[in-house]
C-alpha cells in the first residue's frame, strides 16, 4: 500500500461536503501525493496505521516473487461504501454475485485482510499460481507465528483472499466503524510484537521528518473528520 493510499482510506466513508469543509485546500495535495508510489514494487517501509495484515500481505508477495510469481495486493482496506456496491452485484444490481459480506461483515473494512493476485494477469492464472500462493501463506504464517485464514480452502472459494483468523475479535472491540490510527497501531503491536518492537528500536530518535510529518498528518486528519461528523 502506498502512503497516498493509506491516507485516502480514512476518507472513503466520509461525506464529500465534510471533507471539503474541513480540508478544502489539502484535497489537491492528497490526490497528488507521491504518485510514483503507485507503481507495483516491493515494500521497503511500513507504518503501523497500515495494520498488521498489510505488512503480512507484503511478506506473502515477497515469497511469491522469490518463487517466480510476480504478485501484488489489489485490496487491503475496503470502504463500507465499496463493500455495499460489491454486495449489490447479482442482487439489486446487474452482474454476478462476488461477495457474501455486507458492509462491516468483511475483514477488509478493518484492515484485517488482503487480496493478492498476479501482478499483470490478475485472477487469470493457472492452478499452479494459487498453489504457490497457498504455500506462501503457510510460510509467512509460520515465520511470523500468526493464524491466517486463506479463502483458497473455503467452500465458497476466494483464492486471492487472506485474512487474520481472529479479525472478528478486533471488530468487536472497534465496533462498526473504520479503525482509528491508534487502534491500528495497537493491533499491529498485538499481532506482530517482534516486528513492531524492532521498528521502534531502529527508528527511536532517528525518524525522518517525512515519517513524523506523515503519521502526524494522518492522526490529525482522522481526529478533525471524526469531530466534524
Amino acid at each position: 500500500m502506498s502512503r497516498n493510499e493509506s491516507m485516502r482510506h480514512f476518507f472513503d466513508a466520509i461525506p464529500e461536503d465534510v471533507i471539503r469543509r474541513e480540508f478544502g485546500i489539502f484535497l489537491d495535495t492528497i490526490n497528488n501525493y507521491h504518485e510514483e508510489d503507485q507503481v507495483v514494487k516491493r515494500m521497503t517501509r511500513f507504518n503501523y496505521y497500515h495494520g498488521p495484515m498489510q505488512y503480512l500481505g507484503e511478506q506473502i508477495v515477497k515469497r511469491m516473487e522469490d518463487a517466480g510469481y510476480p504478485s501484488k495486493i489489489v485490496f487491503g482496506y475496503r470502504s463500507p461504501e465499496v463493500q455495499a456496491r460489491l454486495y449489490a452485484k447479482g442482487r439489486t444490481e446487474s452482474g454476478s454475485i462476488v461477495t457474501k459480506a455486507m458492509p462491516y461483515e468483511s475483514a477488509h473494512q478493518y484492515y484485517e485482510a488482503v487480496d493478492i493476485v498476479h501482478a499483470s494477469k490478475g485472477w487469470n492464472v493457472s492452478d499452479a499460481y494459487w498453489c504457490a500462493l497457498d504455500a506462501s501463506v503457510r510460510i509467512v504464517q509460520d515465520d511470523f507465528a500468526v493464524d491466517l485464514n486463506h479463502g483458497e480452502h473455503w467452500k465458497w472459494r476466494d483464492a486471492a483472499h487472506i485474512e487474520l483468523r481472529d479479525w472478528r475479535d478486533f471488530r468487536q472491540r472497534v465496533g462498526k466503524v473504520v479503525p482509528s490510527p491508534e487502534q491500528l497501531r495497537e493491533r499491529f503491536f498485538e499481532v506482530l510484537p517482534k516486528v513492531a518492537r524492532a521498528r521502534v528500536a531502529v527508528l527511536k530518535g532517528r525518524e525522518t521528518p517525512l515519517e513524523r510529518r506523515e503519521e502526524d498528518w494522518v492522526n490529525y486528519a482522522y481526529q478533525r473528520v471524526k469531530a466534524a461528523l
